[in-house]
């Protein structure tokens, strides 16, 4: 494949902490109906050893569910599931999520430039949200949460 230039999620997980996660997951699943629930289910097991901040892990869920969504009803052509890519990242601060796919790409380059409300959702839940339309084709969405 042809490096456009995009970064891997690995490079962006880094690049937005600044610091070694305290816990992560990666994982690559299809994305079929299914997809959504377990990724909620992984970023439930990751986050269960966290203190407090239950309105964080609340808001982290319903950003996770969206997302996933997204990926499932606009990234693949129907009956046709690729791949969708979630990476956690959780230091003492933060929760950085990545949720990426190889689909057709949404078009769109900010949460305001969105159709529905799950890009404002996810812009309203956390504290920083990118939307990456990647050069060999997909979207990459990045969202942070503080924890504290």
């Amino acid at each position: 494949m042809i490096d456009t230039g995009t970064p891997t999620h690995a490079q962006l997980v880094a690049d937005s902490i600044g610091e070694a996660p305290s816990a992560s997951l990666h994982v690559s699943l299809p994305a079929d109906a299914d997809a959504p629930e377990y990724a909620c289910e992984m970023t439930a097991a990751l986050l269960g050893h966290v203190r407090g901040a239950e309105t964080v892990k609340k808001n982290a869920l319903l950003i996770v569910s969206e997302l996933a969504r997204n990926v499932v009803m606009h990234a693949y052509e129907l009956g046709e599931p690729g791949p969708l890519v979630m990476d956690l990242a959780l230091t003492a601060a933060t929760l950085t999520i990545l949720v990426s796919d190889e689909g057709r790409g949404t078009g769109v380059s900010s949460p305001e430039a969105g159709s529905g409300v799950g890009w404002k959702l996810v812009a309203e839940l956390s504290q920083d949200f990118t939307i990456i339309q990647r050069g060999e084709g997909g979207t990459l969405v990045q969202a942070r949460l503080n924890l504290r």
